[in-house]
């Protein structure tokens, strides 16, 4: 009986570290992050079941996280600037589908790519439409003057 209380404490620490590492990645973008978010963003074209109107509500926010994502790359490389255009579905479910990044971008640096498109794969939208209907969404983001 001794063994096994000792073997308790050591499991649930291990538990909760993966449950505080999952609940950080998953996590919606901030709402304070909406506070200095585009109202609209030029260019956004929305195909399928949501509306405009849904669409700009998360992606406002997470737009705003790729302008800060990118002020922090500035700081070290000060000639980074481009667009970056994307297409990705967002299923009836909410959930985000495969993010392409569509001819007419031109930020080439991976590692900042790979950066500014997280907060994509973790927008958090509301179940909308059928279960058949994708939502297809394609955004351009100009970073730089």
């Amino acid at each position: 009986m001794t063994a096994h209380r000792a073997i308790r404490p050591t499991v649930l620490v291990v538990a909760l570290g993966v449950v505080s590492c999952a609940h950080q990645e998953a996590v919606s973008p901030r709402p304070d992050a909406a506070r200095g978010a585009p109202q609209d963003v030029p260019g956004l074209e929305v195909t399928g079941p949501r509306t405009r109107a849904n669409v700009m509500a998360n992606v406002a926010p997470m737009a705003q996280m790729m302008q800060e994502i990118y002020a922090k790359h500035r700081v070290r490389k000060p000639e980074l600037e481009g667009r970056l255009v994307v297409r990705f579905p967002v299923e009836w479910n909410g959930e985000i589908g495969a993010i392409e990044i569509l001819p007419g971008s031109t930020v080439t640096d991976p590692d900042f790519r790979r950066e500014v498109l997280r907060p994509i794969e973790f927008m958090d939208f509301d179940a909308w439409g059928r279960d058949d209907e994708d939502t297809v969404v394609v955004l351009p983001v100009v970073f730089g003057d």
